[in-house]
This record gives C-alpha cells, structure tokens and sequence, in this order.
C-alpha cells in the first residue's frame, strides 16, 4: 500500500469513528481562534476530529492567511447558520504600500512593486475616504460565481471575464498607524465585504497599488475574539479529559466564554415557553392551537407592521430550544425549524 493510499485509509476510518448522534453537550456554538495558515474547512475537519463529532460547521470563511475568531455551529446549532449569517464583522489588518499582487494580499504573485514615501496626511485621506459604502472589485482569486464557477477557477486559467463588483461597507475606523509606505488599523465591515478589495482600492486611489499583508478577525457580531478559545487549549483539553476516563467534554463548564448552548445562541429572538402534548406535537412539526392562541397578539402586530417575525420555542421540561416559530403578515404560524437536543 502506498503513502498516500494509507493516509487516504486513515481519512476514511477517522470519519467512520465520528458521532452521527451528538452529546447534548455539544449542541450549540464554539467561538474558536483560527490560527494561519488553516482553512476554514481544516479547522472544521480539526473540530470534528477533536470532538468526535460529523455535525460542525461555521458561520464565516476566513482565508488561510487570515486568524483570527471564528463562530462554528455544533451538533443541531447547523440548523441556524441562517440566523447567523447576515451580522457585521470586525478586523485586525495591516497593508503594504507600493506593491500590487494579483491575488491583493501577500500570497500572491506580485505584479509590480515600488518604493514608496507617502505624507502621511495622504495616507489617511484616502482611508477616510472609503470609510462607508463603495462598489468594490470582487478578488479574482474568491470564491464568488459568475457562470456556475468559481472567480479563482478562471483566474487560476487566466480566463478573462467581466470582473464582477458589488456595493461593500467599512466603518468603525480605529486605532490607525500610518507610515510613508503602510498602515495598520482595525475596522468594522458589513457581510460580504472584501478586505482585500477594500484595501487595494486604498492603493489604487494613492496610484501606487496596495496589497493586504495581515489580518485578523477580531468580532464577529456580537463575539469578540477574547472570548475564543485556541484549538491547541481545546484539544489539550479533550486529551486530558480522555485520560481520566471520560467520553464527554462539558464545553459549558470548561469554557464558559468561548461555548454558548443552542438555547441561547438566538438571543434577539423572544422565546415561549411549551410543556406537555404541546411539546411533543412542536417536535413533530405541528403548531398545536393552544399556541396559536398565545400568539394571538404577536400576530396581531406582524399584520400591523407587515414584517415577519422568528419566535423561539423553549420547552418548560428541559430549557432546551424545541422549535423556531415563523410568524408571517396574514398566514398562519409555522415551524421554521425543529431541534433534536433531547
């Protein structure tokens, strides 16, 4: 058998040991802090590994030259990625005055360079100007469509394409430190922004080219990057846990910062409280009319203000989340979506 075939063998038994059913323990979100050189997906891969569990997943790429904090879903918290999805993020960056790459950070192949002495005066207009809402350049090398494919999978063909852009906010400017040919500040982005894009445009309107050379994610709303814990401290933490004999890591109770169980991982959303035969028929997708009773005026209101609305379901047994409940103007109450946590 051949290196790569046993390595392949190796993948194939470590997913075969993975827990389809998860620890109760387990469900909710893990605030991790990416080290470089990771994807995204290598993290996951580690989380699943660690914790012995398939169901993992995150709620933001951060490219393998980037650290920083990283929101994941375990157990049945996959099911609220949408909930997740749409808040700002917050980043640690610095930036190379000067040189241009084709990738705009440093991993990529430069396309040109030059020795540059701006006034710093200079530096910080042009910051200030893209404080706020731009039509920015998508990265080439992103994993953005245009087409059915991905933009790296043309770049990476040098396939010409018309470059596709998108409207992208910054804000939140602080703690900028700005030299003749570089800078470093912190900032606040909407979802979907590119700091990349943001920063090579900074470059552009200097006319001297810019690429990014660090970054790291520091909030990802509402958490802050304190709050995370490192991969290493938590795989220590399972091993020792191993050792003394025990099949279940208590996240809540090792790392009451970095672990926020299901129940609370919507804390926007208002909760109602289900007992008895309305819990189990919650669990089987059906809303039972003592419910929709008690909805009586929240719907009133949804049909007023013509927006809808989630509701939380909270079973008064367990303080565990049952259901996520879609109130929309003039229907009827539904489950959005059901959890499994028993």
């Amino acid at each position: 058998m051949s290196q790569s075939e046993s390595v392949e063998n190796s993948k194939v038994l470590q997913k075969r040991h993975l827990k389809s059913v998860v620890p109760s323990e387990y469900h909710g979100l893990l605030l991790v802090d990416k080290p470089e050189g990771m994807t995204s997906h290598d993290v996951v891969a580690r989380i699943r590994r660690v914790l012995g569990i398939k169901a993992v997943g995150h709620t933001g790429t951060l490219d393998p030259m980037a650290s920083g904090l990283m929101v994941l879903l375990l157990g049945e918290a996959t099911k609220i990625s949408d909930y997740l999805l749409n808040g700002d993020k917050g980043y640690a960056l610095a930036v190379q005055l000067g040189v241009r790459t084709d990738s705009l950070d440093r991993t990529g192949e430069v396309l040109s360079k030059e020795t540059v002495d701006i006034p710093m005066e200079k530096i910080q207009s042009a910051i200030e100007s893209l404080q706020g809402s731009h039509e920015l350049l998508i990265p080439k090398f992103s994993a953005k469509k245009v087409d059915g494919k991905k933009l790296y999978e043309y770049a990476r063909k040098s396939v010409e394409i018309d470059w596709p852009s998108k409207e992208m906010s910054f804000f939140d400017f602080k703690e900028i430190e700005i030299q003749a040919d570089s800078f470093q500040l912190e900032m606040k982005c909407s979802k979907g922004s590119f700091i990349r894009s943001w920063s090579s445009q900074v470059g552009e309107n200097l006319r001297v080219g810019a690429t990014l050379t660090s970054l790291r994610r520091v909030y990802s709303h509402p958490y802050q990057i304190g709050e995370a814990i490192p991969l290493d401290d938590l795989e220590a933490a399972v091993h020792l846990m191993r050792e003394e004999g025990q099949n279940v890591l208590p996240l809540k109770t090792c790392f009451p910062e970095s672990f926020i169980p299901l129940v609370e991982s919507l804390p926007t959303l208002k909760g109602l409280t289900v007992v008895g035969k309305n819990e189990r028929l919650l669990r089987n997708g059906q809303v039972p009319s003592e419910i929709k009773k008690r909805l009586v005026p929240e719907q009133k209101e949804v049909n007023k203000r013509k927006a809808g609305v989630w509701m939380k379901a909270i079973s008064g047994r367990t303080g565990q989340l049952l259901a996520i409940l879609e109130l929309q103007p003039q229907k009827q109450v539904k489950t959005k979506r059901i959890f499994n946590t028993f």
